[in-house]
């Protein structure tokens, strides 16, 4: 169950990732962002799950508080990794800034946590 439904959610947003970095249309962008948002609510909503049930309650707050950190850290990270990718990037007739890059980007890491989700396998 729930680690199928990680992996379907890491698969669906690495594929909304790279259909937004692709995207040849305004409304075509919002709907691949509104299925990477969706995906995103998913996993978290795993994780704080399976953090409640498997964590012993004395550890359970701070673990809590540390699934949080991903979300920190790209809050911090992203921006610069974002700017790094824009600069290396190419633009094309509808994509002026390059922004596709970071799209594409962002679609490899999430595809990574594939890997991560293989791991949790019994």
């Amino acid at each position: 169950g729930r680690v199928r439904l990680a992996g379907a959610g890491f698969a669906t947003a690495a594929i909304a990732a790279l259909a937004m970095s692709m995207a040849p249309t305004l409304p075509d962008l919002a709907l691949a962002n509104g299925v990477l948002a969706a995906a995103g609510a998913l996993l978290q909503a795993l994780l704080i799950g399976w953090l409640a049930e498997t964590v012993v309650a004395r550890r359970r707050s701070a673990a809590l508080s540390l699934s949080l950190l991903p979300l920190y850290a790209g809050a911090i990270l992203g921006p610069g990794v974002a700017a790094v990718a824009v600069r290396l990037g190419a633009s094309r007739a509808g994509d002026e800034l390059a922004l596709g890059s970071v799209f594409a980007v962002a679609a490899a890491v999430l595809a990574s946590g594939l890997f991560a989700v293989r791991r949790l396998r019994p």
